[in-house]
């Protein structure tokens, strides 16, 4: 299964609402710069930046339980998408 990071699910968003990356940025009160660099993964916004392009496309963070492997132990995510176990 594909998981998608929070600046595709973004960028999905905005061309599903036709805003440009300007019009984005105007609409929740972002540098254009700061939105442009986040959308196409060249840096990080900060978290009440993060809340407000979420709170903009009716977006949540769900915690999701812990995937088991066929040994019974749970795996956990690293940075990057790998599992360890």
């Amino acid at each position: 299964m594909r998981t998608w990071g929070l600046s595709e699910i973004l960028q999905q968003k905005m061309a599903e609402e036709g805003l440009t990356y300007r019009e984005l940025a105007a609409k929740i009160g972002l540098p254009l710069c700061s939105t442009w660099r986040f959308l196409n993964g060249r840096g990080g916004l900060n978290i009440s930046s993060i809340e407000k392009l979420m709170t903009h496309y009716g977006l949540a963070v769900v915690e999701l339980p812990a995937r088991r492997s066929r040994r019974g132990k749970a795996k956990v995510a690293e940075p990057g998408g790998q599992r360890r176990s």
